[in-house]
């Protein structure tokens, strides 16, 4: 195999470059992840794929392929403009440019697609944080663990809750009826 090293303490050194001497738009170059089948036949698994979108104005993307059952396919993308697109090679095809940073859709030919936030303790809590440019929260979507209730926050402190019997709270974190809304 090829080995690359960099024994520089905290430095980076480019050892390897793939070069694309294609001067027209949606050239590139890949690197390729071969291996034997269980037939012994020569195989590609995965493939790491570097386009130049617009030579011109010096614009690329990163593409992410892997196999499966033989059929090499892209998998992710990562945009000129940083966008990321999970089981879509345009994450720009969404339907608002505000919501087009991460798009997951569906690999296969099924219905729905979606992102899972697993906690690591039985205890803790799954959540989505909306923040501003600085930092601040705007609001949370939070799933705790202990007692699986689901909490909608804005400013800081739960705004709707959802108990695992289905109860709604409307400004209380405990509701007692099927909806329970502070007056």
């Amino acid at each position: 195999g090829l080995n690359i090293e960099n024994t520089g303490a905290g430095t980076f050194t480019n050892p390897l470059a793939l070069l694309n001497r294609g001067t027209t738009n949606n050239t590139g170059v890949s690197l390729s992840f071969r291996g034997l089948s269980a037939a012994s036949a020569e195989t590609d698994y995965a493939y790491l794929r570097m386009l130049s979108t617009d030579t011109t104005s010096r614009h690329g993307r990163i593409e992410f392929w892997t196999a499966n059952s033989g059929t090499v396919t892209e998998k992710l993308c990562i945009t000129r403009d940083g966008l990321v697109g999970i089981g879509t090679s345009d994450p720009t095809s969404g339907s608002s440019s505000y919501y087009d940073d991460l798009v997951v859709r569906n690999a296969t030919s099924g219905t729905g697609a979606g992102i899972t936030i697993q906690s690591n303790s039985t205890n803790g809590f799954s959540g989505l944080n909306l923040r501003k440019a600085d930092g601040a929260d705007l609001g949370k979507f939070v799933a705790e663990c202990s007692n699986g209730k689901l909490y909608i926050e804005t400013a800081g402190s739960a705004a709707i809750t959802v108990d695992s019997s289905q109860r709604v709270g409307i400004g209380v974190t405990s509701p007692s009826a099927l909806l329970h809304v502070k007056s």
